[in-house]
């Protein structure tokens, strides 16, 4: 029994001989005629022991040997081998060994593991989306008014009239994997400029318009006409670390590491998830400006009431998002929300006519606020490597310093304007279509 059983293991190693100096025969033959046949292949079995060998000329991953037409698993770890092309135009058997105790061919042809071809790993290794927005804010402002006729307590202009349409922004992300499933990632989310304005115009002689409890000034007293315009702007930077994980198969995913033929190619089914943490910059600027016009003697007199604000936000953040993909159509969500610290000013000027200063401050101050953001888009991919993206946004900022909330129109008092509110709020909600690259 024992002779028997060395017999058989001199002839695996006389077969295991044999397909080692095929290999190295091949390699020199393809160095020699510069040509790569499309497929070269050796298959030698012992129904004994059931071993396998596999030399693919391609490159390619080898698969386990067929037995009457159907896949059968082998009692002893099979060993497949594949031709790899290296640096310097030869060809190399490599090996590699599965959980299953299989081996199986690497076949990266001097990628590294990142960067193969993706099977059972839809997590990219490079990535990037730019995407144009339209959005809409919402500024969770004091709704208070702005002009009046103290005779008749009649309001004919308040902030409540200063409502935004949508407005235009970008959002751009950029990101490659670094440590196995862990990648650096860099967005940055831009508003621009956005303006919501009203103008009220006195509708006859008799209406006496000005400021709300205020008789101060040449011109902000039976003022003719008003005209409010409010603006406001957006930039947002930010740097986190997502950790990916996610499967593809054939027909859906069961187990992860399962996967079908057309994996990583985007017609089979594929599900990734992400979790992340990071650090974000907000800075959120606002303007109102208030015209105020009369005419005496055939002269027009004019004034102005100017207020900017500017909220800095320092903080960390953490999100999750989720994405599946069914042939060319797909779909993600996602959401984050952190704990900022927000640096906040304001100043204020208010110039009667004839340019003369009835106030001239500034304020600052620190408070807490808080950032939330969830979006759901939709995919349809155009090739391996680009999708186009469409779909909906939801943002909210809380603890922001807002410009209307600063109004005080008491501009007798040395003390008027000193005062910081930073306990508003805004919602941003639209949409975002672009397109994305993933390798």
């Amino acid at each position: 029994m024992n002779l028997i059983s060395e017999l058989y293991s001199m002839k695996s190693a006389v077969g295991m001989l044999f397909v080692v100096l095929a290999s190295n025969n091949y390699s020199l033959a393809m160095a020699q005629n510069g040509e790569q046949p499309s497929e070269a292949s050796v298959r030698w079995a012992d129904p004994t022991e059931h071993r396998a060998f596999l030399l693919n000329g391609q490159g390619e991953n080898g698969n386990l040997v067929r037995t009457d037409d159907r896949l059968q698993r082998l009692t002893t770890p099979s060993v497949t081998m594949s031709l790899n092309e290296g640096l310097d135009g030869y060809f190399r058997p490599t090996f590699d060994e599965g959980l299953d105790g299989y081996f199986r061919t690497v076949g990266n042809h001097g990628l590294d593991e990142c960067c193969q071809p993706f099977c059972d790993n839809p997590c990219p290794c490079v990535y990037g989306q730019v995407e144009a927005l339209f959005l809409m804010r919402h500024p969770q402002f004091n709704r208070q008014p702005i002009v009046v006729d103290p005779n008749t307590n009649t309001t004919f202009l308040s902030t409540s009239d200063l409502d935004y349409n949508y407005d235009p922004g970008l959002r751009a992300t950029f990101g490659a994997r670094i440590c196995g499933n862990r990648a650096l990632e860099f967005t940055y989310f831009g508003l621009f400029d956005g303006n919501a304005s009203a103008t009220v115009v006195q509708p006859d002689p008799n209406v006496f318009l000005t400021f709300p409890n205020n008789l101060v000034g040449n011109v902000f007293v039976d003022m003719e006409r008003v005209r409010v315009n409010y603006s406001s702007w957006l930039n947002s930077f930010e740097a986190n670390l997502p950790c990916c994980c996610g499967c593809c198969d054939e027909t859906g995913c069961g187990e992860c590491g399962e996967c079908g033929e057309n994996c990583g190619s985007g017609f089979g089914n594929c599900q990734s998830f992400e979790w992340f943490g990071g650090f974000r910059y907000i800075n959120l600027g606002e303007e109102l400006n208030i015209y105020a016009e009369r005419t005496v003697a055939a002269a027009v007199e004019s004034g102005s009431y100017n207020i900017r604000t500017a909220n800095h936000l320092y903080g960390a953040q953490l999100g999750a998002r989720t994405r599946r993909t069914r042939g060319r159509f797909g779909w993600e969500a996602g959401g984050k929300a952190g704990i900022y610290g927000n640096d906040a000013q304001q100043e204020q000027t208010v110039t009667d006519f004839p340019n003369f200063p009835l106030r001239t401050t500034s304020t600052s101050s620190s408070a807490v606020a808080f950032v939330g953001e969830t979006n759901l888009t939709g995919l349809y991919r155009l090739t391996n490597v680009w999708n186009l993206r469409a779909g909906y946004n939801v943002m909210w900022i809380e603890g922001l310093a807002l410009a209307p909330n600063q109004l005080d129109f008491n501009f007798a008092s040395a003390q008027g304007g000193n005062q910081l509110d930073n306990s508003s709020g805004m919602l941003l909600h639209g949409f975002n279509v672009g397109v994305e690259a993933r390798w």
